[in-house]
C-alpha cells in the first residue's frame, strides 16, 4: 500500500487550508499596509520618520525575546498537552515582563541611536503595549497542528482590520507620530480578545518544571538568533537614519513595507502549511523528502513571481501606496524585493530544519547573515545609494543558506544536491528580469503600460517555472486531470 504524505487527509483539505492561510494572511497584511499608508500620507515625512523609529524599537526588543513558542507547539509530538499550553502561556508573560522591562530601560537611548531626540517618553508607552500582548491565548497555535488555520488567521486580521479602521480618526486626533502609540495600543487589545473568544480550551498556567526547561531549551538558540536578525530587519534601516537622515529612513521605511507585504505572507503561511506537514513525516524519510521537493519548487517559484512584480511595477506600488512624496523608489523596491524572495526560498529548509528540532544551525545561519550589516555599512560609508545597501543584504541571505545546507546534507541525506538544482532556477529568472527592471520608472511609461507588462510578464514567469519543476508540473496535471489522490507528491 502506498504511503500518503497526510494520512487521514485528501489533497483538497491542504489545498483549502492554504488557500486560507494565503487569503487570510493576505487580507491582514492588506490592512497592515493601509494602515502604514494611511500614516505615510497624513503624516510629514519627519513623523513618518518618528514614527518607524517607535515601531521599530518596539519590533526590535520583541525579536530578541522570541522563543518561537508556538513553533514548539506545532512541531512537538505533545503539541496537545494542555500542559505544554499551559507552560507556554507563563512562558509568554515573562517574556512580556522583560519586554517592558527593556523598553523602559532603553527608552532613554532609543531615538539618540537613530538620530533623533525626543521620543523617550512616547518609547515608554511601549511598555504597556507589550504587557496586554503578553496575555495572548495560544490555542490557535495548537489548532494549527491538525492543519485547522481559521482560529490563527482570525487572529491575525480581526486586530488588523480594527487597527487599519482606527488608522484616520487617530491620526485626526493626535496629529504627529504618536498616532503609532494608540493604534499599537489598539492591536495589541484586539489580538488578546480575539484569541480568547476563538480558543477551545480555557486559558491556564501550568507551571511545569521540566516543560518550561524544554521549553527553553528549544526556544534559547532563536532566542540568541534574534541578535543576528536584528541586523538583518533593523540593521540597514539604522545605518539609513544615520548616513542619510530621518526623512531617508522614511522612504526606506515606506518602501521596505510595501516589498513586505508579499514577502511576509508568502514566508509566514508558507511556514505555518508546511511545518506541520513535514513535522508528521518524521517517521518517513521518502514520503519527508517528496515534500520537501515539492515545497522547494513552491518556493522558487513563488520568488521568481515575486521579483518579476517588483522589479516591474516596484515604483509604481510604492508611489500609489504612499503617496507623492515616495516617488522615484522603484530601484529601491526591486532590490528588496530580491532580498525577500531569497528569504522565501529559505523557508522549506527553515522548516526542515525545524521539524527535526535543528534550531542551533539557524542560529549560525543568522549570525552569518548579520555579518552581510559590515558590507551594508561599508557600502553606506562609500556613499552608495539605499539600493545597494538592500542588495547587500540579499547578498548575505544567500550566504546565509549554507550553514542550512550543510547540516541538512548531513541529517537528511541527498536532499541537498535536488534542492540546488531547483534554487537554479531563481538565478536564471533574476536574468531573463534584467531588461524589465524597474521598468515604470526607467522606461516612463504610465500606470497602464506598466500594469499592462505587468499582467502578461507575472503568468509567463509562473508557467515557466511550473513547466520547469518537475514534482509542481506533475501536481499540476494532475489538478488539470481532475485525479483525485490521499496524497501530496509522488506515493
Amino acid at each position: 500500500m502506498a504511503e500518503q504524505l497526510v494520512p487521514s487527509r485528501c489533497r483538497s483539505h491542504v489545498a483549502r487550508q492554504g488557500a486560507l492561510l494565503v487569503g487570510g494572511y493576505a487580507a491582514a497584511q492588506a490592512f497592515a499596509l493601509l494602515r502604514n499608508a494611511l500614516l505615510a500620507y497624513m503624516l510629514t515625512k519627519g513623523d513618518f520618520g518618528m514614527a518607524a523609529v517607535l515601531t521599530m524599537t518596539l519590533q526590535v526588543i520583541e525579536m530578541l525575546t522570541d522563543p518561537a513558542i508556538e513553533r514548539m507547539i506545532a512541531q512537538a509530538e505533545d503539541g496537545d498537552s494542555p500542559v505544554l499550553l499551559g507552560a507556554s502561556h507563563v512562558l509568554t508573560i515573562a517574556r512580556g515582563l522583560i519586554i517592558a522591562l527593556a523598553i523602559l530601560l532603553v527608552a532613554p537611548f532609543a531615538g539618540h541611536l537613530f538620530g533623533v531626540e525626543g521620543l523617550e517618553t512616547a518609547i515608554r508607552w511601549l511598555a504597556a503595549v507589550s504587557l496586554v500582548k503578553a496575555f495572548m491565548h495560544l490555542d490557535c497555535r495548537r489548532q494549527q497542528r491538525r492543519l485547522d488555520n481559521r482560529s490563527s488567521v482570525l487572529v491575525e486580521l480581526v486586530p488588523q482590520a480594527l487597527a487599519a479602521a482606527a488608522a484616520y480618526p487617530v491620526v485626526l486626533a493626535t496629529g504627529d507620530y504618536t498616532a503609532v502609540l494608540w493604534i499599537n495600543a489598539i492591536l495589541a487589545v484586539a489580538m488578546i480578545v480575539t484569541s480568547h473568544l476563538l480558543a477551545t480550551e480555557r486559558y491556564r498556567l501550568a507551571f511545569d518544571r521540566a516543560m518550561l526547561v524544554r521549553l527553553l531549551r528549544f526556544g534559547w538558540p532563536i532566542i540568541v538568533c534574534a541578535v543576528p536578525l536584528l541586523a538583518v530587519f533593523h540593521g540597514d534601516r539604522l545605518i539609513v537614519a544615520r548616513y542619510m537622515g530621518i526623512e531617508s529612513l522614511a522612504a526606506y521605511t515606506a518602501v521596505f513595507l510595501a516589498t513586505m507585504v508579499p514577502g511576509t505572507l508568502a514566508t509566514r503561511a508558507g511556514t505555518s502549511l508546511m511545518l506541520p506537514l513535514i513535522a508528521e513525516a518524521r517517521a518517513s524519510t521518502r514520503v519527508q523528502a517528496a515534500r520537501f521537493r515539492l515545497m522547494n519548487e513552491i518556493a522558487v517559484v513563488a520568488a521568481a513571481i515575486y521579483v518579476a512584480g517588483f522589479a516591474i511595477a516596484g515604483g509604481l506600488v510604492v508611489w500609489l501606496g504612499f503617496g507623492d512624496k515616495y516617488l522615484g523608489n522603484g530601484a529601491l523596491a526591486a532590490a528588496l524585493a530580491v532580498m525577500w524572495a531569497v528569504r522565501i526560498i529559505q523557508v522549506p529548509p527553515t522548516v526542515l530544519l525545524l521539524a527535526a528540532g535543528e534550531t542551533r544551525t539557524l542560529l549560525v545561519a543568522g549570525f552569518v547573515r548579520a555579518g552581510a550589516i559590515l558590507l551594508v555599512l561599508a557600502a553606506a560609508e562609500a556613499g552608495a545609494d539605499m539600493a545597494v545597501l538592500a542588495l547587500c543584504g540579499a547578498l548575505g541571505e544567500v550566504v546565509a543558506m549554507i550553514p542550512a545546507l550543510r547540516r541538512i546534507g548531513a541529517i537528511h541525506k541527498g536532499q541537498v544536491a535536488p534542492m540546488l538544482r531547483r534554487v537554479a532556477g531563481f538565478p536564471l529568472a533574476l536574468a531573463a528580469l534584467l531588461p524589465l527592471w524597474n521598468f515604470s520608472e526607467r522606461v516612463g511609461v504610465g500606470a497602464a503600460e506598466t500594469f499592462a507588462v505587468l499582467f502578461a510578464v507575472v503568468p509567463a514567469v509562473a508557467l515557466a517555472g511550473i513547466l520547469a519543476m518537475p514534482a509542481l508540473r506533475e501536481e499540476a496535471l494532475s489538478m488539470i486531470a481532475g485525479v483525485r489522490r490521499p496524497a501530496i507528491g509522488p506515493a
